[in-house]
């Protein structure tokens, strides 16, 4: 099965996501499709229109030429429960940066995460904007996808928010983008755009599955996900031009966590190592910890087969979020009840632990990202 949309000389990441379709729907019980039946997306769930990508200006400014880390926060308000804008800091921590001002007395919106591509200033957002007039900013709302230019100070919609989008990641050396949203109340697929709108195909159309957050490794030679079943299972998946394949061995099913599609055991967020030799992902350990779940590190080779997990960092009733990592280290955010979100820097090993930035309890700090 091919894919289109792809650029015709990037024949290995060709290979690898037809792999992916082809896979994914065999696995998923779905029937085999032609290659004809996978077309530009004209569905509900997104947008079918695309506007100029830079409209709506608003108050930005570009990361300071010395800041290593993006990440979204609510910590320029004096009470906890704003929405949250888009920061940058050094990973010393020091110079924090506040590039979007989003949020202000008259409106309320929520940055939810921040994806940087090669250029700084130039960004790939989650954001979630009262579409519904309630005064409130829920996920009712919808989670859209934007690209945000902090020079110009102007933005533009990809993918509407009722898409749902849940994670993306750019392909790299591309102008496009992967990403994962809701096809249906209780399906989560893969999708591809590109950067002008103008192309957007869904590439894995599996029922009662929910593929999301996908991350390429450094070199775009293979894809990390995660793939949720119907009973909230999640295990992390990889696709290369080998073909696609279960990373990590399947858990038993817990107790749900609530508000979220994961029960406990299951697996979320993979981020590549610099090397791409290993997959670093969280996984469920117990619900708790005022509604975030508890939360352990796990990490697992990627070029042998059968590899066993291995713990990187856990205990502590503590709930980690989505992490990334590069040649500084691992950065995350770690939050225990009753106690701010922590912003935290750790080496390859899970040592050499810093905390760059503490926020007081209430408020939130949240997917922070290295830049390039």
């Amino acid at each position: 099965m091919r894919l289109t949309g792809f650029r015709a000389g990037n024949r290995l990441r060709k290979a690898m996501l037809s792999r992916l379709v082809h896979a994914l729907r065999f696995t998923s019980g779905a029937t085999a499709r032609a290659a004809a039946a996978i077309l530009v997306l004209v569905l509900p769930s997104c947008s079918s229109s695309y506007p100029n990508p830079f409209e709506n200006s608003s108050q930005m400014t570009p990361p300071p030429a010395t800041a290593k880390i993006v990440f979204t926060a609510n910590t320029y308000a004096t009470q906890k429960g704003g929405g949250l804008d888009i920061f940058a800091m050094e990973d010393t921590g020091a110079n924090v940066t506040r590039l979007t001002f989003c949020n202000t007395a008259d409106r309320r919106c929520d940055y939810l995460e921040a994806i940087p591509g090669t250029d700084r200033a130039r960004q790939a957002v989650r954001r979630l904007l009262d579409s519904n007039g309630d005064g409130k900013v829920t996920s009712a709302d919808g989670e859209s996808l934007r690209i945000v230019d902090l020079n110009r100070a102007v933005e533009g919609e990809l993918v509407a928010g009722n898409a749902h989008v849940s994670g993306a990641d750019w392909s790299p050396g591309e102008e496009i983008l992967y990403y994962s949203a809701a096809a249906s109340a209780t399906d989560d697929d893969l999708f591809q755009i590109t950067a002008n709108g103008q192309s957007n195909q869904n590439l894995t159309s599996t029922a009662s599955q929910r593929e999301r957050r996908p991350r390429f490794n450094l070199g775009g030679t293979a894809l990390a996900f995660e793939r949720v079943d119907a009973n909230g299972r999640g295990q992390i998946w990889i696709a290369t031009s080998l073909g696609l394949r279960a990373l990590t061995p399947a858990a038993p099913a817990g107790e749900a966590l609530a508000n979220t599609p994961y029960v406990v055991g299951a697996e979320a967020d993979p981020v590549f190592s610099p090397d791409s030799k290993f997959v670093l992902y969280r996984q469920l350990v117990a619900t708790g910890n005022g509604g975030l779940g508890q939360w352990s590190f796990m990490t697992i080779r990627t070029d042998v087969t059968s590899a066993t997990p291995t713990v990187l960092l856990s205990g502590g009733g503590a709930y980690r979020g989505a992490a990334d990592w590069n040649a500084t280290g691992i950065i995350f955010v770690e939050t225990v009840s009753g106690s701010g979100p922590q912003l935290v820097l750790v080496d390859a090993s899970g040592g050499a632990r810093k905390v760059l930035m503490t926020a007081g309890a209430g408020f939130e700090v949240a997917y922070p990202r290295w830049l390039k």
